[in-house]
Formats: structure tokens, C-alpha cells, sequence
């Protein structure tokens, strides 16, 4: 497996006083696979840090 890079390059951070995911840094129109992937899981793990919806999200986007 593949060492991968965890930077937070796009600055994606929780608000805490309304709970909302920020952007800090815009995201660019194109990013690669990875990029993707890595911005998908600091979403996923900021929007729901224990984990409890997130596969139930992801079963019903797959299946749309």
C-alpha cells in the first residue's frame, strides 16, 4: 500500500459556532482522483466524526 498524504490542502474546517464545514481555501474547478478522495474524507469525517451516517449517505449516492 501507498503512503498517503493526509495535508489538509484544502482548509476544510468545522465553524463552531453553527456546526457548518468551511472551505478556507477555495476548491479548484478540477482536481485529480486522490484530491478527491482526500477531500471526501475530511468532509465525511467532519460532518460526521463517528461515523454513523456516513455509509448510509454513501449506499444511497451509489445507488442513485
Amino acid at each position: 500500500m501507498t503512503e498517503i498524504d493526509t495535508f489538509n490542502k484544502y482548509f476544510v474546517a468545522v465553524h463552531v459556532a453553527s456546526d457548518d464545514i468551511c472551505f478556507l481555501r477555495p476548491v479548484p474547478l478540477r482536481i485529480s482522483r486522490t484530491d478527491a478522495l482526500l477531500l471526501a474524507a475530511y468532509l465525511a469525517s467532519m460532518a460526521d466524526p463517528i461515523g454513523d451516517d456516513f455509509k448510509e449517505v454513501l449506499k444511497a449516492v451509489q445507488s442513485a
